[in-house]
């Protein structure tokens, strides 16, 4: 048996850079946007912000596996791209929201009619209370007034200081940031075949080994003994047994397959889970043997 060259190589070209970082701006804005117009009525602490991340590292995860992305550096940024991305479009529509409630208020009190020069006007106060305006203004306005929080169906409410209120806002980005990132970055981990430029298909069922003899197992796979490996195999051991999985590429009787043994751990909500012990590479002529393609 032998190593072959399947294993992922941490590489993306820049079309596909290109491609994934268009795809996370613009979903993280659309997302973003969403998620500001859903907090002017519900925005649970902690939760949304965890919430958001999940809607987007599962966006991220679709779009890797699509575009067959592997290189975990360039999806953590990506992934810290596409968060920026959401918090711009969800502070943007609350900006968006905070100008309209300003010019209402000018209007009623003052009679101006010109948007344009409300703007400015609204602009200049913020330049004021917090040294920038526009949206950035915005932003340091929130925290300089501090963070409004309160139970829900209750009327009372809590607002924290300055100082808090921005420690709050980046740790929001940040958990948002993280539970992304890991997402997309699992979606890089599965097993790639670099000849057939594709993903392997998922694990094959083709036997249990008793506990007892994995490790003979694995030695006669790593001795090429192909015949005595596939003795070892058994169908439906009593547990607990070592299943023996096998994850073909598109064309298996060309290029390596990759071979898995896992161990069952214990049943959750009656779901049987299971740990791998082992992995390795095998030929076309070994995986044919263990497992003969249907």
């Amino acid at each position: 048996m032998y190593q072959s060259a399947q294993i992922a190589r941490p590489h993306i070209s820049f079309p596909k850079l290109v491609t994934l970082s268009s795809v996370a701006l613009f979903g993280g804005l659309v997302l973003g946007a969403l998620a500001g117009i859903i907090a002017g009525f519900l925005w649970l602490i902690g939760v949304s912000a965890l919430l958001l991340g999940l809607i987007g590292g599962f966006g991220l995860m679709y779009v890797i596996h699509r575009l067959r992305v592997r290189s975990q550096l360039a999806t953590v940024g990506v992934a810290l791209f596409a968060t920026l991305a959401m918090y711009v479009g969800l502070y943007g529509v609350q900006y968006v929201q905070f100008l309209n409630n300003a010019r209402t208020e000018i209007r009623a009190e003052y009679g101006a009619t010109d948007d344009a020069i409300m703007d400015i006007a609204i602009d200049e106060t913020l330049v004021g209370l917090v040294g920038v305006g526009g949206l950035p203004g915005f932003v340091a306005l929130q925290a300089h007034e501090g963070i409004q929080f309160g139970r829900m169906m209750s009327s009372s409410s809590t607002r924290m200081g300055t100082t808090a209120s921005w420690v709050y806002m980046a740790a929001e980005i940040a958990g948002t940031l993280i539970v992304s990132a890991v997402l997309a970055v699992s979606a890089t981990r599965e097993l790639f075949c670099e000849r057939c430029q594709n993903w392997l298909k998922p694990p094959h069922y083709i036997g249990d080994l008793a506990p007892d003899e994995a490790e003979a197992f694995v030695a006669h796979l790593k001795a090429y003994r192909i015949a005595e490996a596939a003795a070892c195999i058994q169908i439906a051991i009593p547990e607990p047994g070592v299943e023996v999985c096998i994850q073909r590429c598109d064309q298996p009787e060309l290029h390596d397959s990759r071979i898995r043994l896992h161990i069952a751990t214990g049943r959750v909500n009656g779901i049987t889970q299971y740990r791998d012990i082992w992995s390795g590479a095998i030929d076309p002529r070994m995986t044919d043997a263990l497992s003969p393609a249907d």
